[in-house]
């Protein structure tokens, strides 16, 4: 027999129902996976693989990056379309893995944050392709192999640009700049480098493609989160209109 709940009773109902949720939340805490910190253990367990690989004479290096580095002959002429995903966690160098990897740490929990751990995830993926992109399009030859995550890096710059503009960073290990100027200050150089800098150029273009994917996916999710406000507020503005409206009405009537 079903049994009817007085307003008292209806209070203390919720109140238990509200504390039961709240004990099986800190009894099962949620999974918090930072994946800024997961791309860099990924990304040096790759070296390290490699590195024990060529120690062990089994696979040079130069083999290594030529099939997990990405290039137009391999892409194109050999259809290894993997490329685009090993190219980004592949470095060529023990200086460049650590400076990347330095700064994925440092920068990217903040951005991941400001975006969210899926809107990350697009985010890493598209500023990753986007800079490939840019390599594949300024390669002087169909052999040049490009690797590295710094294509997201520039990204990531770009985006604590945006959310963080007034945070501060030590340039070069030397002058201390405001993130904007910072990060408007090594697009100048990434510029510069691409239009003079020979076959390195196109190095500098996946970094400035991957800043500019970052900056017009920003822009575009913002856009989009400010028309569903739009759309919510206006929404609620209405019903509150109607239903001012219906109370204005004379009871009498």
């Amino acid at each position: 027999m079903p049994v009817r709940l007085t307003g008292r009773n209806r209070e203390v109902a919720a109140l238990m129902n509200s504390n039961s949720k709240r004990l099986l939340a800190a009894c099962v805490p949620r999974s918090s996976v930072n994946i800024s910190i997961v791309m860099v253990w990924l990304c040096t367990g790759l070296f390290l693989t490699i590195s024990a690989l060529h120690w062990l004479r089994i696979v040079s290096w130069e083999q290594s990056l030529g099939v997990l580095g990405v290039s137009r002959g391999g892409v194109f002429d050999r259809l290894w379309l993997f490329q685009v995903l090993t190219a980004p966690l592949m470095h060529a160098s023990l200086t460049h893995l650590v400076f990347n990897m330095l700064t994925l740490w440092m920068l990217g929990p903040g951005v991941e944050t400001a975006l969210g751990g899926r809107r990350y995830i697009v985010f890493s993926i598209l500023c990753g392709w986007v800079s490939l992109a840019g390599f594949l399009l300024f390669s002087r030859s169909n052999w040049q192999v490009g690797v590295g995550y710094s294509g997201v890096i520039f990204g990531i710059l770009t985006a604590q640009a945006i959310y963080h503009p007034d945070h501060r960073v030590v340039l070069f290990a030397v002058f201390p700049l405001r993130m904007r100027r910072a990060a408007f200050l090594l697009g100048t150089i990434e510029l510069y480098m691409t239009l003079n800098a020979g076959r390195a150029s196109a190095a500098n273009a996946a970094h400035l493609f991957g800043a500019v994917a970052a900056f017009g996916f920003i822009m575009l999710i913002r856009y989009r989160d400010s028309r569903e406000r739009v759309q919510r507020h206006g929404a609620t503005f209405v019903k509150r209109k109607k239903r001012c409206f219906r109370n204005d009405i004379p009871r009498e009537l």
